[in-house]
């Protein structure tokens, strides 16, 4: 009997750390395939879909139409291969339930159904109360400029999975250390598919920034990275996200009468969402050692990192000088 475990996020809920530590990984009965990337969701995409129209426009301006297409066939030969094993398989990814139609949804789920004896789909939801704080980086981080905190995305999300997938084979998991084993996303994950042990990661992975971090990308954002043409943008926030990774000393946290706020108004979508999972998925606000409230507060952490950061060159053009 084999088994196809679907890992399908959601986003925010370590989702990198799962990829990374089961990249190739093989035992008796099981496989994690090796594509292009640990994360399958542009195999998938390339699999269902037209990559091409799903792809970023300045993505495949910088490729080209032909070669994207080339790199789809690519990835289309390697996914079929890999689901001929004798094996049970393990796909991870986050996003490809947004990156096709409802109808390539469905199919992508019936394709998995046929082609093995049962299909079990793993997401591990996040609280709101904890998810806020992520979302409002990874906004920041792909270049947003104003300061806005976004929507829950629960029901977009697990909506069209929901539809497709019967329950008794769809494992909702509260992402939280109480509730995963092990007080570990990858430990719990493993137990999950039936590793015949723990993948251990090489080095921590944590895409989490300091308040310092958040706030000089923000500020480069608002007054003019939005004036660079978009491949630029990309490699410069690309660049930023890697030199400000372990920059600064305040941990990254909204104010919690914000998030508080936002509960509030997202209560519907809350419910809905615990209606679905059958826990608590509002949370607990942890207070913030130096909350950001406002877009001030945070360009206020910008402004600290460049002071800190002209007093380190000052002093190594003063110690150049005396030599």
């Amino acid at each position: 009997m084999r088994t196809c475990y679907l890992h399908l996020g959601m986003p925010k809920t370590g989702s990198t750390s799962i990829q990374t530590a089961f990249a190739g990984y093989r035992d008796r009965g099981l496989v994690y395939p090796r594509f292009r990337t640990p994360h399958h969701g542009g195999t998938l995409r390339a699999r269902f879909s037209d990559s091409t129209a799903n792809m970023p426009k300045h993505r495949v301006d910088a490729l080209g139409t032909e070669e994207v297409q080339k790199r789809a066939r690519a990835e289309t030969a390697a996914f079929d291969r890999a689901m001929k094993t004798d094996k049970n398989v393990v796909l991870s990814c986050e996003w490809i339930v947004e990156s096709l139609s409802a109808g390539e949804v469905a199919e992508m789920f019936a394709f998995f159904k046929e082609s093995f004896d049962r299909l079990v789909v793993i997401a591990y939801v996040r609280p709101l109360a904890s998810l806020v704080d992520s979302q409002f980086q990874q906004r920041v981080r792909m270049g947003k400029r104003s300061f806005s905190v976004p929507p829950p995305p629960y029901r977009g999300f697990f909506a069209p999975i929901l539809a497709n997938v019967a329950r008794e084979d769809l494992q909702l998991v509260r992402f939280d250390r109480a509730d995963l084993a092990g007080g570990d996303v990858v430990v719990d994950f493993a137990r999950r598919v039936g590793a015949g042990e723990v993948p251990k990661l090489e080095s921590e992975v944590n895409e989490s920034l300091s308040a310092e971090a958040v706030g000089a990308i923000f500020a480069f954002n608002k007054y003019g990275g939005y004036l660079l043409p978009p491949r630029e943008r990309a490699r410069s926030l690309l660049m930023m996200r890697k030199t400000l990774k372990d920059v600064g000393e305040i941990k990254f946290g909204l104010g919690q009468e914000l998030i508080e706020a936002h509960l509030a108004t997202h209560a519907d979508e809350v419910a809905w969402m615990e209606d679905q999972a059958g826990f608590d998925v509002k949370g607990v606000i942890k207070p913030a050692p130096d909350p950001i409230r406002s877009e001030a507060d945070l360009l206020r952490m910008a402004e600290r990192y460049a002071t800190r950061r002209a007093r380190r060159m000052r002093s190594r053009i003063n110690a150049g000088a005396a030599l």
